[in-house]
């Protein structure tokens, strides 16, 4: 379980830095995007490669891994991070800025987005989270990318575990619902697809 929620949640970051340069390049002629110049070649029509980090030529070094800050908790919630996954958040973050074929900076457009893919991945359908779980999630959004480098996985977590907080808790309601006698002959309605509707404001909704 824990393997399986760092890698969701570092797919969301691959997925946000593909989309956010993908975006960026929309703006060449014909609206089709331009793939990236190879190293050390200007972009076509002379647009400078202001977004790309450089690949390290042959003889010389990676970008050091101590730009990477060490800091960062292992061991947050009820969830025990074992000691060499935020090593593995720092390399990621690491690779994804200089060996991405995109070169993407992390930074605050594709925090957003790695923070919108991690929520929806979990529920995508709008019927797990309350909006009250939505907005304690909020100030992360623009930090993820900081918090990546530090190998801090507490948004991954914190949200993970509120997701099984929220699982727990339908379970019960649906087991004590079908303890109750029902009435088929009622006129009512039930929005199965949520996927445009807005997060429940409380567990009644």
């Amino acid at each position: 379980m824990r393997l399986g929620l760092t890698a969701k949640f570092l797919g969301t970051f691959l997925l946000a830095a593909t989309a956010a340069g993908a975006t960026e390049q929309r703006g060449a002629p014909g609206g089709r995007a331009q793939p990236s110049a190879p190293q050390g070649l200007a972009q076509q029509d002379g647009t400078p490669e202001d977004r790309a980090i450089p690949l390290a030529p042959p003889n010389q070094a990676a970008p050091a891994e101590s730009l990477y800050d060490d800091t960062a908790p292992t061991r947050i919630a009820s969830l025990e991070i074992p000691d060499n996954f935020p090593r593995l958040c720092r390399r990621f973050a690491l690779l994804l800025e200089t060996r991405h074929f995109l070169q993407k900076p992390l930074d605050a457009s594709v925090s957003r987005q790695a923070w919108s893919n991690y929520i929806s991945r979990l529920d995508y359908d709008h019927s797990i989270f309350l909006q009250s779980d939505i907005e304690s999630f909020r100030p992360w959004e623009e930090t993820l990318h900081t918090d990546l480098k530090r190998g801090n996985l507490e948004f991954a977590v914190t949200v993970f575990e509120r997701f099984r907080e929220r699982l727990r808790e339908r379970a019960a309601f649906v087991e004590a619902f079908l303890e109750q006698e029902q009435d088929f002959t009622a006129d009512e309605e039930y929005t199965w697809k949520r996927k445009d509707a807005p997060w429940p404001e409380d567990a009644a909704a």
